[in-house]
């Protein structure tokens, strides 16, 4: 699946030839990393992967430091908390890949390589963060329980699937 998803991230990127971050959401790591190798395959750009995390971390400006700048904004699965990413900050990335699964995208619409490579208003918070710095794109996963089965969240539900 990650190289197929890649093909239709290359191709929606604003410079390919430049430096893409692809990002990760919290625990959704192995699929955002898979896709982010997949594309630094395809594409003459550098290619680089971070996620993002609920652990909030004090940066400091300043040669040596390892967290020299931070981005808050409502976490993707549930708005009520907040999330953040470190060392993003405007003009270091030409391009910024997220990757969402469908359970923290609702609206998300299946493409040709069974993805989604467009944002929804579930994100929107993060991504508005995140353009900021530069230019993002938003890729749907399918979330999948047990047997294949999509994940559905409870009606009366304010998070992500538990």
């Amino acid at each position: 699946m990650a190289p197929l998803v890649a093909k239709d991230v290359a191709a929606a990127l604003n410079r390919p030839s430049g430096r893409v971050l692809v990002l990760g959401t919290e625990e959704l790591m192995y699929t955002p990393l898979r896709i982010g190798d997949a594309l630094d395959q395809i594409i003459p750009g550098e290619v680089v992967y971070h996620s993002t995390t609920r652990s909030p971390v004090h940066p400091i400006d300043a040669d040596g430091y390892a967290i020299r700048c931070a981005r808050t904004f409502p976490a993707p699965d549930d708005p009520g908390r907040v999330s953040q990413v470190y060392n993003v900050r405007p003009g270091l990335y030409d391009d910024i890949v997220v990757v969402v699964d469908s359970a923290a995208n609702g609206r998300a619409a299946v493409g040709a390589a069974g993805v989604s490579v467009a944002g929804a208003a579930d994100v929107s918070g993060m991504v508005g963060a995140l353009r900021r710095c530069a230019p993002v794109t938003v890729v749907t996963i399918p979330a999948r329980g047990p047997a294949g089965r999509p994940l559905t969240l409870p009606a009366d539900s304010t998070g992500g699937a538990r």
